[in-house]
C-alpha cells in the first residue's frame, strides 16, 4: 500500500527534512508546496532531500494567505500532483508543522488494517468552538488573500469591509 504525503509549507525547512526521514520507505511518496513568497525553495535543508525519487517539490507554487482561498489553490495543486501517482493508497495531508507522533511501521500497519476507509474528520455548524458559530466562513467572503489579517489593525479593516 503506497501514501502520498501533501506537505504545505513556508516556514519549517528542517521540520520538512525530519518529517521526509521519518516517514521514508518505498511505501512513501513526498509532495511538498512551499508558499511562493517563502525562501525555503532554496534552503539549504531543502537540498538534502531534492532530487530523492520519492519526493517532489511542486513548481506551480501559490503566494498563500493565511486564511485565504490560495491556500486551498495550492492542496488542490498537490492533490493533482500526487494523483499522477496511479500507485497511491491513501493521500494524507500535512503542514511543515506536523510530525508524526506513531511510527512509521504502526501508520503503515494501521492504514494496512483499515484498508479501503476514510479518515476525514468534519465539525457540525455552527459550533461552540468558532465564533458565531463559524457559519460566517461559509456564508461570509472573506478578503484573507488581498488583507494580511494577522495584524490587528488589517483584522478590524477586514471585519469592516466583510460587513459592507
Amino acid at each position: 500500500m503506497k501514501h502520498g504525503f501533501l506537505i504545505s509549507a513556508y516556514k519549517n525547512g528542517k521540520t520538512i527534512v525530519e518529517l521526509v526521514h521519518q516517514l521514508d520507505s518505498a511505501d512513501s511518496f513526498f509532495y511538498i508546496h512551499i508558499d511562493q513568497k517563502s525562501p525555503l525553495f532554496e534552503d539549504n535543508d531543502m537540498l538534502t532531500i531534492r532530487g530523492r525519487p520519492n519526493v517532489v517539490f511542486l513548481e506551480n507554487r501559490v503566494n498563500v494567505s493565511w486564511g485565504g482561498f490560495s491556500h486551498l489553490e495550492a492542496i488542490i495543486n498537490l492533490i493533482n500532483e500526487s494523483l499522477r501517482n496511479k500507485e497511491l493508497s491513501y493521500l494524507h495531508l500535512m503542514s511543515d508543522s506536523c510530525l508524526p507522533i506513531k511510527s512509521r511501521t504502526t501508520i503503515f500497519e494501521f492504514f494496512e488494517q483499515n484498508k479501503g476507509q476514510e479518515f476525514i474528520e468534519y465539525i457540525k455548524l455552527p459550533s461552540t468552538n468558532w465564533a458565531g458559530g463559524g457559519l460566517n466562513r461559509i456564508t461570509q467572503y472573506h478578503l484573507h488573500d488581498l488583507i494580511n489579517v494577522k495584524s490587528k489593525v488589517n483584522r478590524r479593516v477586514e471585519k469592516y469591509l466583510v460587513k459592507v
